[in-house]
């Protein structure tokens, strides 16, 4: 069983809205990142930040869940969403993440049967937390672990976790060869890029 996990926790400074909710070809962000994961996880959970911000996606008719910490960061956001999964395995992104393509999930799925965690690497050895596949109560244990020291670093679950596929980003340009999936919606710029490459016009 494969549990999806959408972060919506953002305070999106820079668009000045809920940044889910913000419309892209005429429907909420988040609505683009939904419909991509139904097709291939069981379920669907979303973390908010409070309940206050939990109340912007009632209408959804998703589970959404609120962060446990006061803190407010991807790695306690994460830590929820682990803690309320049901799957074996949990994918994790953003709602700010539109143009996820599901095969890239798929792939990850693929490798990540048997370890505790798959993502894509680049070159420099950078990796991709939210666009990543954990073994969901291993990552429990490494969230809390990380929060008790002070740490809100997402990446870290990864980098302490004992068993990780790193799957190289080549292979990912392979199914997504301008790497859509990995594009994350942080101003009205890059929020017209995204307009565009969904409605399949060249992006200048």
């Amino acid at each position: 069983m494969l549990s999806a996990i959408i972060l919506v926790g953002g305070k999106a400074t820079r668009i000045g809205r809920e940044k889910g909710l913000v419309l892209l070809t005429s429907k909420p962000m988040i609505m683009h990142v939904i419909e991509k994961l139904e097709v291939i996880a069981d379920e669907i959970i979303l973390v908010a930040s409070s309940s206050e911000q939990a109340k912007h996606y009632e209408d959804l008719g998703l589970r959404t869940v609120v962060e446990s910490s006061p803190l407010g960061s991807p790695l306690s956001g994460a830590l929820t969403g682990f803690k309320n999964a049901k799957g074996e395995y949990s994918f994790l992104t953003g709602s700010d993440m539109p143009l996820i393509n599901p095969e890239a999930v798929r792939l990850l799925q693929s490798e990540v049967k048997g370890h505790d965690a798959a993502t894509y690497i680049w070159p420099n050895g950078y990796i991709e937390p939210l666009l990543a596949v954990y073994q969901t109560s291993n990552s429990v244990q490494q969230a809390e672990s990380l929060l008790l020291k002070g740490e809100r670093r997402l990446g870290l679950i990864l980098r302490n976790l004992r068993d990780v596929i790193y799957v190289p980003i080549e292979r990912l340009r392979e199914i997504d060869p301008d790497l859509n999936s990995l594009i994350d919606i942080n101003t009205a710029e890059d929020l017209r890029k995204a307009e565009l490459i969904l409605r399949g016009k060249k992006v200048s």
